[in-house]
């Protein structure tokens, strides 16, 4: 990553075969690269078969005139609905009605503005090929209404997806299952994430990456797996938790995505929310806020911080100066 917040570089991947030896990488990154042929392939089709002029003549001009909408967002809901003109443009439709009626955008998470521990999924850097990556623990969430946590998810993609760089659509999802209990497996609340996502962020999910999923986790999968298109299904990724054999395989398998620091910034917050004195220090405010007082005193201190790794925390204080900026 480089350049200003929000940049980062990508991994040059194309149609006229610059991509990775597929068989050489391991199996994140290999899903990374063929997902992104499989969208260009995608994309072309709809482009040289006149799916996409269809659909701009079935939206008409004041949707294509919404700034909301460019040719890689029609491309982009094509591709949800298979290349069905009408069901894409029916679903873009829905979709900037209710950008309409809900502005997220410029929506905050009403729990965290109460209380900045309410959740815990954030943005924490990009991966090689310029994804956005969250991290989220279930042990250090607090908050379980369904509607809340929605929320909370619609004001995080909307702040990944603004920092996406030129050619990025997707975003990486690290779902650490620390903590996971019978109160997480309620259905209501990923059939509901389920249907957000797919109703108005369509195709954004690039990896679902689940740590130490546990037993339990099990039925609720096959409840859900049901529900979600094979698209998304296949985009989940289970991988060992941060204590077997010391992380090693888990390091490795980050490591087919990540940079080195941000690999080491993840090994060492799932360690950290394993450890109930750890754990229980970061319920401190101070280690949520985005004002440029408090990432100046994180980037002083050295030590680890919950927001992110260092090259990250410099960028989010670059984006604060001047503004402050409170967790979302």
């Amino acid at each position: 990553m480089a350049g200003a917040y929000g940049e980062a570089e990508v991994v040059p991947v194309s149609p006229s075969g610059e991509y990775p030896d597929v068989e050489a990488v391991g199996s994140l990154a290999k899903a990374a690269i063929e997902m992104r042929a499989e969208r260009e392939v995608l994309d072309k089709k709809h482009i040289e078969d006149g799916s996409l002029d269809k659909m701009k003549a079935a939206v008409g001009e004041a949707v294509l005139r919404n700034p909301y909408v460019d040719e890689q967002c029609l491309l982009r809901f094509l591709r949800a609905d298979l290349g069905d003109v009408k069901k894409a443009s029916k679903r873009l439709t829905a979709c900037l009605e209710w950008r309409e009626k809900r502005k997220p955008e410029i929506a905050v998470c009403p729990s965290c503005a109460a209380d900045p521990l309410a959740h815990y999924v954030h943005f924490v850097g990009f991966d090689k090929f310029g994804r956005p990556a969250l991290y989220s623990c279930f042990g250090l969430g607090k908050e379980h209404i369904v509607e809340h946590n929605i929320q909370h998810l619609v004001v995080v993609l909307e702040e990944v997806i603004a920092k996406m760089p030129p050619g990025v659509e997707n975003y990486v999802w690290v779902t650490d299952f620390h903590g996971f209990g019978m109160v997480d497996c309620n259905p209501k609340l990923p059939l509901a994430s389920n249907e957000v996502f797919g109703k108005h962020y369509p195709e954004r999910v690039g990896t679902y990456i689940f740590v130490e999923a546990p037993k339990i986790f099990s039925g609720l999968w096959k409840q859900i797996r049901v529900f979600v298109d094979k698209r998304t299904y296949r985009k989940a990724q289970f991988v060992e938790g941060p204590k077997k054999e010391k992380g090693a395989k888990l390091r490795a398998r980050l490591a087919e995505i990540f940079d080195e620091e941000l690999v080491d910034w993840l090994m060492v917050e799932m360690v950290e929310n394993r450890d109930k004195k750890k754990a229980k220090e970061k319920h401190n405010p101070e280690l949520y806020s985005y004002t440029a007082e408090s990432l100046e005193r994180a980037l002083a201190s050295n030590v680890h911080d919950p927001r992110g790794p260092r090259s990250h925390l410099q960028r989010l204080l670059e984006s604060a100066q001047g503004k402050g900026l409170t967790r979302t």
